[in-house]
């Protein structure tokens, strides 16, 4: 799902779904989300939590500094 409509999201790549979580499968996965909102939270984990790198774009640009909470300044 390239362009999700409001409140739906889309996952690309290859994902392991249940009830309570989806896990990326495959290297390059991602989220894609149709959202009209002030505020907007993602919770992020990784297997054994080792750090992982994640790119946020707004609108498929880089969020502004002024937009973006203290948790994605620097994100990638």
């Amino acid at each position: 799902m390239t362009n999700p409509q409001l409140n739906e999201f889309g996952l690309h790549g290859t994902w392991q779904v249940n009830d309570q979580a989806a896990t990326a499968v495959s290297r390059g996965a991602s989220i894609a989300a149709g959202f009209q909102a002030a505020h907007v939270y993602l919770v992020l984990t990784s297997s054994g939590n080792t750090p992982r790198s994640v790119r946020v774009l707004l609108d498929g640009r880089p969020i502004s500094s002024r937009a973006a909470g203290a948790d994605v300044h620097g994100a990638r």
